[in-house]
Parts: C-alpha cells; sequence; structure tokens
C-alpha cells in the first residue's frame, strides 16, 4: 500500500491534458433518387467543395453519415431541411511526460430533406441555393436577417455566394479551433 500512495499522487501531480479536434464532413447517402438526380447534386456538392477550398460534403453509398432525399412537401412551405447531428469519440491515455492526456473528435454531420415540390422545378440555381443553405445549418450557421444571405430564411432574388462561403470558411476556422 505504501507503493501506491507515491504513485497516485505523483499521477495527480503530473496532470492532465485535453486535446479536443472538431471536423465537418458530410458524406451523404441519397435515398431514393434516380441518375438524373444524383448527378445534379452531385455536380452541386462538387461546386460546394470547389468554392469552398476543402472536401467536405459528398454523396455515398458506404461509411455515410448521413441522408439526403426528397420528402413530402410540407404545410408550412418550408423546402429545406437539416437534421445536423454530432459524432464524438472520445479516449484516454496516459504519457510519463505529460500526464493523463484526453483526446476528444467531433464530427459534424447532417441529414438534408428536400422538398419533392423542387423535382419538378427544373430550376437548378434553386436547388443549389437550398443544398448549400441546409449544409450551412448542418455547420451550425444560423438564419441571416440579409436577404442577399444563402442563409436567409426565404430563397428569393439574388444571392450572394461570396459572402456565404466567407462565413463557411470562418464557421470552419472557428469550430476547428
Amino acid at each position: 500500500m505504501r507503493l501506491l500512495f507515491p504513485f497516485a499522487a505523483w499521477i495527480a501531480l503530473a496532470g492532465c491534458g485535453s486535446k479536443e479536434s472538431v471536423t465537418a464532413r458530410f458524406a451523404l447517402e441519397p435515398i431514393g433518387m434516380p441518375e438524373s438526380e444524383l448527378a445534379a447534386i452531385s455536380a452541386i456538392l462538387a461546386e460546394f467543395n470547389q468554392r469552398l477550398g476543402s472536401n467536405i460534403a459528398s454523396l455515398c453509398t458506404e461509411n455515410c453519415n448521413g441522408v439526403i432525399e426528397f420528402v413530402s412537401p410540407r404545410e408550412d412551405g418550408v423546402v429545406g431541411l437539416c437534421e445536423p447531428s454530432t459524432y464524438v469519440r472520445s479516449k484516454s491515455h496516459f504519457s510519463m511526460k505529460k500526464g493523463w492526456i484526453r483526446q476528444r473528435k467531433s464530427e459534424l454531420r447532417a441529414d438534408i430533406k428536400i422538398s419533392s415540390d423542387l423535382r419538378n422545378r427544373g430550376n437548378q440555381e434553386f436547388l443549389r441555393t437550398i443544398i448549400f443553405h441546409e449544409l450551412g445549418h448542418g455547420l451550425l450557421l444560423d438564419h441571416s436577417s440579409n436577404e442577399h444571405d444563402v442563409m436567409f430564411a426565404v430563397v428569393n432574388g439574388e444571392k450572394n455566394f461570396d459572402m456565404y462561403f466567407e462565413q463557411v470558411r470562418w464557421k470552419l476556422q472557428e469550430i476547428s479551433k
């Protein structure tokens, strides 16, 4: 018992370290979409990644962490919905130099649902704006009061995509600190 006490005291004095990292990865499984819709949505996600300068959104068939699907129109007129979630992995280990170290890795994920009314509109610009908007919610961006912002609650008129991608880059930097 005598040997245990000095070791326990040394562990307490050695201290604890903590590392946390947050990433955003939207690997979206398309649900019930024909090839033509898959191609259109894949192109929209490719543009999102290209403008962002980072590959965080894609369609997938394996190891997906979210879905993208067209759903029945809502009575309240909402045409897009994002259900963001965070997946957290934690582990701890002991280092003779640093003491106990806790590592926590969080990953932002999202399920995106789009009104099936948009299937018949034939307006790629509108669909692109909706998908970008919902990905913004997946990155924890709120609605904006600026009607030219992609994050404005209503899709109407011209949107400033440059301003939107500045916000997204800032948010990614903020969450990855």
